[in-house]
């Protein structure tokens, strides 16, 4: 120690260090209330500007079920509106309110608006508020459709009824007959409404007259069958084959729903004991569609059709007779197994050929030509011919269409507004 230098007094360097200690506390406490005080004022933010999200959201959605309303006016006011707009297309955002709303159509089954006016469609709307978007859907549904005038009938005939003299036409169930010409020489059992008696003959039912022309089925109906057909190669007549939806012997591949198509190039083609438990159709063009001996044709869904021909067809398979022969579809008259795997009959098939099967058509029968009715075949479902028809031996239909049952793509477009589905209003989560 400097013998020089003053001794400090006791104490000044530890009060020296304590006065550092409490202005680093005094500054440690400054900066926590400044880091509280901005943390107040970021949540005062944050909750802030949630709640601007969570009202401009809340706008938004309401913005978005406005827009649902809007569109439905706007369709509903376009007779045409399946082809004015386009599947899952936006229409353009548009201003509304504070913020915009835009939507869209889609149809769920074949993205294609207007290939079918009988689909529903679902209706996607938005609504945009800021920075919020909401979206919602709803489905929309045609009005309700009911089978073509022509159905209800057990023959819808757009040209003459002829039945000449002895010959006779039973019918059962159904509205009977309508017709554009009655001309009988013979009998008719049922109940006839025709545009014009030529001859009245005999009529169990009552016949009246003055009627309408019936209207032909809508266009493209056929077209829309053949669309959805697998196409099969013209090779001859259907003789002693199955064809059913997982069995097919006259070649060509098989169909689902049993729905085949055959362009015979003008050529005739003879149907004979055979089962199709499909629907086919037929193009003969100028040659003739011929079914002869026994048959078995029934469809593999009830709204589709039983058969269809472009042209003319001969009936000329028999139901009734004498002999079993006359009357059945026998597996043994020819050696053929009727119902073989992949074509099962009320749900049984076998390896041998025992059975027997009625002998007649199940279901609607569409022909676009004219008939030949000249044996004993039997209907059971419903004749629509768009040409005549003529009468040449005891012919029998019994009306069977289930009323239920649509069938496909034979039914009138019906008038009236698309409506909300109950039950289907929903959110979105997905980005547009």
């Amino acid at each position: 120690m400097n013998p020089g230098t003053p001794n400090p007094r006791p104490g000044t360097r530890w009060r020296g260090r304590q006065r550092g200690s409490v202005y680093i506390l005094v500054l440690g406490v400054s900066l926590l209330v400044t880091v509280l005080g901005v943390s107040a004022l970021m949540a005062t933010r944050v909750e802030r500007d949630r709640s601007v999200l969570d009202r401009d959201a809340q706008q938004a959605r309401r913005y978005a079920e406005s827009a649902i309303d809007l569109a439905l006016l706007k369709i509903n006011n376009d007779t045409g509106w399946r082809g004015t707009y386009t599947h899952d297309s936006w229409t353009g955002e548009q201003a509304f309110g504070t913020g915009a709303i835009d939507w869209k159509l889609v149809d769920p089954t074949d993205t294609d608006l207007a290939d079918d006016a009988s689909q529903n469609v679902d209706l996607v709307a938005l609504g945009k508020v800021g920075e919020a978007r909401q979206m919602v859907q709803v489905t929309l549904q045609p009005p309700a459709s009911a089978n073509i005038e022509a159905l209800r009938y057990g023959a819808g005939i757009g040209g003459n009824l002829t039945i000449p003299s002895g010959k006779s036409l039973v019918m059962t169930g159904g509205d009977g007959a309508r017709v554009d010409t009655f001309d009988n020489q013979g009998t008719l059992v049922g109940n006839l409404q025709a545009r014009l008696i030529q001859n009245p003959g005999v009529v169990s039912g009552g016949a009246s007259t003055g009627q309408p022309a019936l209207a032909a089925p809508p266009a493209g109906t056929t077209n829309d069958y053949i669309a959805i057909a697998t196409a099969l190669p013209f090779s001859g007549n259907i003789d002693g084959m199955v064809i059913a939806p997982g069995r097919n012997e006259y070649g060509g591949g098989t169909h689902p729903d049993g729905v085949y198509y055959i362009d015979t190039g003008n050529s005739g083609i003879v149907i004979q004991h055979a089962r199709v438990h499909g629907t086919l159709i037929i193009n003969a063009g100028t040659g003739l569609v011929k079914i002869d001996d026994q048959v078995f044709l029934h469809p593999a869904r009830d709204d589709y059709p039983a058969l269809i021909v472009l042209g003319d067809l001969e009936m000329n398979f028999t139901s009734s007779g004498s002999s079993t022969y006359a009357r059945y579809l026998r597996e043994s008259d020819r050696d053929v197994n009727y119902n073989p795997s992949g074509a099962a009959y009320l749900g049984h098939s076998d390896t041998d050929d025992w059975d027997w099967f009625p002998s007649e058509i199940r279901g609607l029968v569409h022909v676009t030509g004219n008939v030949d009715w000249k044996q004993t075949g039997r209907v059971r479902g419903s004749l629509l011919v768009e040409g005549g028809v003529n009468i040449h031996n005891a012919a029998e239909l019994v009306y069977g269409l289930d009323p239920s049952v649509l069938t496909w793509k034979y039914t009138d477009s019906a008038s009236g507004p698309m409506t909300v589905v109950g039950g289907s209003w929903r959110r979105v989560v997905d980005s547009p």
